[in-house]
């Protein structure tokens, strides 16, 4: 069974534990997620009109699986044998508001 934890409320003390006392692991979590972000955005429109209403795993050299469930696209990112954190997992919604900033 995967451990479930909330970043939101843990204390940076409590994620370096979690990374086994790993700062720089962590650091480099978070660049290859911020990494991972940027090039998504950038071809997410895309992906959402070839797969609407779908759920996406996605890394850097393109679309790893597409399925109607969340819980598929973890399958299938499982049998590959890719770890979790290497993924962007995201929901493909046609009518996703957007933001602007002003």
């Amino acid at each position: 069974m995967e451990a479930t934890f909330d970043l939101e409320t843990m204390t940076d003390e409590e994620v370096i534990d979690l990374l086994g006392g790993d700062l720089d692991r962590l650091h480099r979590l978070i660049r290859e997620a911020d990494e991972r972000g940027r090039a998504f955005d950038l071809v997410r429109e895309e992906l959402t009109v070839q797969h609407p209403n779908k759920w996406i795993a996605w890394t850097l050299r393109g679309t790893l699986a597409v399925g109607d469930q969340h819980d598929d696209v973890l399958r299938a990112v499982d049998r590959v044998g890719l770890p979790r954190d290497a993924v962007r997992f995201a929901y493909l919604d046609p009518d996703r508001p957007s933001w602007k900033l002003c």
